[in-house]
């Protein structure tokens, strides 16, 4: 995004302090989760995309492949199908009112293309199928993921959201605003944000090139030319990039749970409670809570068994309806802990179910700590 905004005029200064708070707001959501793709190739589509539009005719043909390996790493492909769907939409608008028809073949060509490539994957055309069913179906299973809620602005870590926004949304509505496809997708982006947290990454990426370029064509100073003659050797930045790194690594060394080598990191997840449910009952058929579910499968697998983990569209909306009986306690809680064979609880010690599990003389709370508690069936 900042070498797309660089090829189009923008200056080093509104880049970095653009880059600095896409940077910011990317920090929330970085994690090793194949979503990083999809991040990713949305930038590179987009970055493509601004090189056809600049006159590199034949950079438009690395999108299909890319939309193929796309569909087979993350689901998020559907949004490469919006940055192309909407980006040849908008070339045939134009085209229509130039009455120039030929010069939309290209981008709709590309686009056709992008929807065939989809589909070069295991299931073929069914991966719309369960796209559609995902989104239908797992209402539940949503509700229940942090990233799938709206994100709350009377909180300090969405204003770099709303700060963002407001220059995307300055930049469309100036005279010198970008292309007609980015500005589209920056509305879109931003509505999409609007409505589940996990979309911010895309308003992020997309306020580089969008407000960097609005600067630049705006103001004098914000541009290529404006840059600082000052050069430093290759030397210097490289030591320089070295200290900021040991830094970096000496100041988390002394956060707790900031570094963990080559083992994830148990903070914020119940160590404790697991270790003792380990050595106690290492055969345990666990009822967890659902933010717990990968750190347990990792923990006490092959021996161990947990109710459930992140992955819930793959549950499936019975499964997760269950799972919300028994946190709520609703009638018939005790009979599906039954019903699934658990004769383990583990669970925060201060939830509706832990404390209803203190009341059940079918259960004993075995073990309890800040973070968790642990019940072993009679």
């Amino acid at each position: 995004m900042y070498a797309l905004a660089r090829q189009a005029g923008a200056g080093t200064k509104p880049l970095v302090a653009l880059v600095l708070l896409s940077t910011i707001m990317l920090a929330f959501f970085v994690t090793v989760r194949p979503q990083m793709f999809t991040w990713l190739l949305f930038a590179a589509f987009i970055y493509i995309i601004g090189r056809y539009e600049r006159g590199a005719r034949l950079a438009l043909w690395a999108l299909p492949p890319l939309m193929a390996l796309w569909a087979n790493m993350h689901l998020g492909f559907v949004y490469g199908l919006v940055v192309v769907g909407v980006w040849s939409a908008t070339k045939a608008a134009e085209a229509a009112l130039r009455r120039d028809i030929a010069q939309a073949r290209q981008p709709v060509v590309i686009a056709l293309l992008c929807v065939l490539a989809t589909m070069l994957n295991p299931h073929g055309p069914a991966i719309f199928t369960y796209l559609a069913q995902y989104f239908v179906a797992g209402r539940t299973e949503r509700s229940l993921i942090q990233e799938w809620q709206r994100p709350y602005f009377a909180l300090n870590v969405c204003w770099p959201l709303l700060i963002a926004s407001v220059l995307i949304l300055l930049s469309v509505v100036s005279r010198n605003r970008p292309k007609l496809y980015l500005c589209v997708l920056a509305v879109i982006a931003i509505g999409l944000s609007a409505q589940a947290a996990r979309n911010i990454p895309f308003v992020a990426l997309l306020l580089v090139p969008i407000a960097g370029c609005a600067a630049a064509d705006r103001w004098r100073g914000a541009r290529r030319e404006a840059d600082s003659h000052l050069r430093v050797s290759t030397a210097f930045a490289g030591a320089f990039a070295i200290a900021v790194g040991a830094f970096v690594l000496i100041m988390s060394s002394h956060l707790h749970g900031a570094l963990s080598g080559l083992d994830p990191s148990s903070a914020s997840y119940p160590a404790r409670a697991t270790a003792y449910l380990k050595e106690h009952e290492p055969r345990a058929r666990v009822f967890n809570s659902y933010d717990w579910g990968g750190y347990l499968i990792y923990e006490l697998a092959p021996e161990g068994r947990v109710f459930i983990d992140g992955r819930a569209d793959v549950y499936g909306p019975a499964l997760m309806n269950d799972y919300i009986d028994v946190v709520m306690t609703r009638p018939g809680w005790q009979a599906l802990l039954d019903q699934y064979g658990a004769n383990a609880v583990l669970f925060p010690p201060n939830t509706l179910l832990s404390v209803a599990l203190r009341q059940d003389p079918a259960w004993q709370e075995a073990y309890m700590d800040s973070d968790a508690s642990v019940f072993l069936k009679r």
